[in-house]
């Protein structure tokens, strides 16, 4: 294991100047195309060769990635089949990995393979982890595999200690296990959180709880304590597991809420969110199939008009960015702003000069929006004023480091395997990847609506 992580993170250090040379090749090409329409075929050349220096060394450290999950895999299923003496040897190695080896991947792979053991020793370690570790990732990671094995002894630790957690994303944790492990106790729990939080995790409280009851009340925690009060009595978690799955579904119709941020019909009450905008040339064609003529609204106007519309409902001191994104990728701000009436004036100006050309690069505008919002959880103190990601493409991937869409949805797993980031995506048009951006959401916690 701690071979393959170290191997994993020098290919990665490799990647950085590979990336800086196409970069330059990149906007090169860019530079031209806005200078005189035409690319010369040597700028063109040098671009297409870093392009694939840069997916090629990117391969060879993400296949690194994943010969230390298989190997965690590998092991924690080891360890579920060891007896005895050897068993306990095993167990005390991974759970010394977890604790004390330096690489912080390993750690938090070692708490994943314990995951994957179903022995009260195990247990009571990871509820440890979860209590007195120091290392918010060891304890998020603790806290899913408590959730893999449905650890009832946990279920009082989240109502109790979890859902009041100093850090967003512990909350935000407790509020998923109680979902993944099902209690009566929880609902209660679950209705102060409502009337405790601001932003996103009112949205997250909300919608465990529509999971747990089959009932909403769109975030209002009077109303929700008024039926608990006259249906505690006789309420039955089971029976209201499968009506809560299929209320939750019927987020993805997307209707916009007042008082929230909507953006195409996504309502959020996110207080930090990130705008990722396609602005590929296929975002000059007309909305809607059959949309001909000089009065055809393009694609690119429509997400302008959405996209103004959404920070027009930020209040003053809410945290935002855009990532607009065609071959290039540029990032508005170098962090994220906070809302004021002149940004508010200064943004409406940025996005109006927006212009569409040149390719669809997803991948790396979504590496660029998990770059802002803490790819970085494997930094010991990482922080991220990134909740909520709203992704539009009206496109599939044609340009970047990565082009395959089932290896980009695994890469965004693993970005957001700590971070806790929602994604909700939109899709533009008739020639988007719906099962893509379908994936991308569901896998993320969002939602994902088409127009």
């Amino acid at each position: 294991m701690r071979r393959a992580a170290r191997n994993n993170r020098d290919l990665t250090k490799d990647i950085e100047p590979l990336r800086e040379v196409y970069d330059r090749a990149l906007k090169a090409v860019t530079t031209q195309i806005a200078g005189s329409g035409v690319v010369y075929t040597d700028v063109l050349a040098t671009k297409e060769k870093a392009e694939k220096e840069l997916q090629a060394a990117s391969a060879r450290a993400y296949g690194e990635e994943r010969v230390l999950e298989s190997a965690v895999a590998g092991l924690g299923r080891a360890l579920a089949l060891a007896q005895g003496e050897g068993r306990q040897k095993a167990l005390d190695t991974v759970i010394k990995l977890a604790e004390k080896d330096q690489d912080p991947e390993v750690r938090v792979r070692a708490v994943d393979a314990l995951g994957r053991v179903d022995a009260a020793p195990v247990r009571e370690k990871l509820r440890e982890l979860v209590e007195k570790s120091a290392d918010l990732r060891l304890r998020l990671a603790a806290l899913d595999s408590l959730a893999r094995l449905a650890d009832e002894d946990t279920v009082e630790l989240a109502i109790g200690s979890l859902l009041q957690d100093a850090e967003w994303r512990m909350r935000a944790a407790a509020m998923r296990f109680l979902v993944k492990v099902p209690r009566k106790n929880a609902v209660p729990a679950l209705i102060e959180s409502i009337g405790g939080e601001v932003g996103r995790l009112v949205d997250d409280a909300e919608q465990a709880l529509v999971q747990l009851t089959g009932r909403s009340f769109h975030g209002d925690a009077a109303l929700w304590r008024e039926w608990w009060a006259a249906n505690k009595e006789s309420f039955e978690i089971g029976g209201a597991l499968a009506q809560g799955e299929a209320e939750a579904g019927k987020r993805e119709e997307g209707k916009d809420v007042p008082g929230h941020v909507s953006f195409y019909g996504i309502s959020t009450r996110s207080k930090r969110i990130l705008f990722v905008l396609d602005r590929s040339g296929s975002m000059n064609d007309p909305v809607g199939k059959g949309a001909t003529g000089p009065g055809a609204q393009k694609k690119i106007d429509a997400a302008k008009i959405q996209l103004k519309a959404a920070l027009a409902g930020l209040a003053d001191g809410d945290l935002f960015n855009i990532i607009t994104y065609a071959v290039d990728v540029e990032r508005w701000q170098k962090r994220m702003a906070e809302t004021s009436s002149a940004l508010r004036k200064k943004t409406v100006r940025y996005v109006d000069a927006l212009e569409a050309a040149g390719g669809t690069n997803i991948y790396d505008a979504l590496e660029q929006a998990f770059r802002l919002a803490g790819i970085g959880a494997m930094d010991k103190a990482y922080e991220s004023n990134v909740d909520t990601i709203f992704f539009l493409t009206d496109g599939q991937p044609t340009a970047g480091e990565v082009q395959d869409p089932a290896e980009i949805l695994r890469r965004v797993k693993e970005w957001n395997r700590l971070a806790r980031v929602v994604v909700h995506t939109v899709g533009v048009g008739l020639d988007h990847d719906a099962a893509f951006l379908r994936r991308l959401a569901e896998e993320n916690g969002g939602q994902y609506v088409s127009r």
